[in-house]
């Protein structure tokens, strides 16, 4: 009796509303649904931190293009480019561009980039004539001048030479010369400028 009161007494002297914890087998048995809850908060956990940290590995790259006299380039593409990745934007009428590669704005990939500049009009099968507002050199990345390399993000602004308005209208007048289509041969026996025989 002393044994079974001894047992009785320790019984009592467990603190009230203890419970016994659950084993996590028959936890997940009866309460499925505390499991499902726990996994859907974990995966819209890592979608967050996975949205926070750029998930598709693209960074914000932009920047503000202007000639070396202050003033901004005010129209034209800017292209970031390597073996394996590329990614444009358009320059605005301040000289602002944002880049994107699937989207405009989405940013690019870390990496070393050429950069190249196109800002021109005309020159196409409409025949407007063909007007540069920058050095064509820049249309190139092997003779452009310009690279960055992207390890975040990041504003990167450019300065590019001002061209004189002569070495323009000449590189337009050059342009024009290899656009314009060739004269047709004259007739055999015919020497350029001789009007044939008959006419």
């Amino acid at each position: 009796m002393e044994a079974g009161n001894t047992t009785n007494m320790e019984r009592l002297d467990q603190p009230v509303g203890t419970v016994t914890p659950f084993p996590a087998f028959l936890r997940n048995l009866f309460y499925p649904e505390l499991t499902m809850m726990k996994n859907i908060s974990t995966f819209l956990l890592m979608t967050l931190f996975l949205c926070g940290c750029g998930g598709s590995g693209n960074v914000s790259v932009k920047g503000t293009i202007k000639f070396d006299d202050g003033t901004p380039l005010t129209q034209g593409t800017i292209m970031f480019s390597n073996d394996t990745t590329q990614a444009n934007a358009v320059i605005g009428s301040n000289g602002a561009y944002a880049l994107g590669g699937a989207k405009a704005g989405d940013g690019i990939a870390p990496g070393q980039y050429g950069v190249t500049i196109v800002a021109r009009t005309g020159g196409g099968s409409d025949g407007r004539p063909l007007v540069y507002f920058i050095d064509p050199k820049y249309e190139n990345a092997a003779t452009s001048g310009l690279t960055c390399e992207v390890k975040g993000r990041m504003i990167h602004d450019i300065t590019v030479t001002t061209p004189s308005v002569e070495s323009l209208k000449e590189l337009e007048q050059r342009a024009s010369r290899r656009m314009a289509p060739p004269e047709s041969a004259p007739p055999p026996g015919v020497t350029p400028g001789q009007r044939p025989s008959g006419q």
